[in-house]
């Protein structure tokens, strides 16, 4: 059935999917001429191996489980795009390998978890926790596949309730973090997860808009937090060591008083773009 032309709509730019227009000037009832797509550039978005996001977050320390979350089985996880097995072996040392054993294949997650390091189900390869093999039996003695091969494996940091990982180049591996709120005096930390099934970006630019807390958080839907964020913020941007710093703050007039309250402040990078949302995907 041959599809019926459509005159061209005043103000609008027809562009190449098919027939959908692009308003110029505002449209009474134009949803049929908007497309409801929002897709994210590729460039920040994708965040796996081998991609400019994902090599820019591979040199990072990232928070991607809690330790509570660690039973005695391995777990699997995916965490920057990747496939990887978590465990913590008999001695209480923690392993993140790749998820396939690089002999023949068989999933870690059904691996045998021995007192340093892990046993693959099936042939009984052991390998360490920083992925060189210890064991290779079933292969004939003087037998040199555990001196070519190794198993895929990343570094990992345990503090506070939270398991870190870096993932990126090993001669360029900083130093983990360490911040001032982790260490003060009289500071006990709670760690606790968010799950949000979306891509980190979105999560990000939310966390770095400041303006929708005054409304979604509290002159919309009532106060969540405290009647004090009805207040629009002042915004101000600082350079640091650390990367742009973003200050969101508060006049709260008390009387005669105007006082002036830091709300928010986010770093360009800390323990890397997903930390303080601790993404693992």
């Amino acid at each position: 059935m041959a599809q019926a032309a459509r005159d061209p709509v005043p103000g609008c730019v027809a562009i190449a999917r098919g027939e959908r227009v692009i308003p110029q000037t505002p449209i009474r009832f134009s949803g049929y001429l908007q497309s409801q797509d929002r897709p994210a550039g590729d460039f920040p978005r994708q965040v796996g191996p081998g991609t400019p996001g994902g090599e820019y977050f591979r040199r990072f320390w990232h928070p991607f489980l809690l330790s509570e979350q660690l039973g005695y089985r391995p777990r699997n996880v995916r965490v920057l795009g990747e496939d990887l097995v978590l465990y913590r072996d008999l001695s209480g040392e923690l392993g993140l390998l790749h998820k396939h054993c690089a002999h023949r294949g068989a999933s870690l997650e059904f691996g045998i978890v021995a007192e340093h390091g892990i046993r693959c189900c099936y042939h009984g390869w052991l390998f360490g926790n920083d992925g060189i093999i210890l064991e290779t039996p079933g292969e004939p003695p003087g037998s040199t596949q555990k001196d070519r091969v190794c198993q895929g494996a990343y570094p990992v940091h345990e503090v506070d309730g939270v398991i870190f990982t870096y993932m990126g180049p090993p001669a360029l591996r900083p130093a983990f973090p360490t911040m001032d709120a982790t260490v003060m005096l009289d500071n006990r930390m709670k760690p606790y997860l968010i799950h949000s099934p979306c891509n980190w970006l979105q999560v990000s630019e939310n966390s770095t808009d400041p303006f929708h807390i005054a409304f979604l958080h509290t002159r919309v839907s009532g106060p969540q937090f405290s009647e004090v964020f009805a207040t629009l913020p002042l915004i101000e941007y600082h350079e640091t060591l650390h990367g742009r710093s973003r200050y969101a703050k508060l006049s709260i007039h008390d009387d005669s008083k105007v006082k002036i309250a830091p709300v928010h402040s986010d770093f360009l990078c800390d323990f890397g773009p997903l930390s303080l949302m601790g993404f693992a995907g």
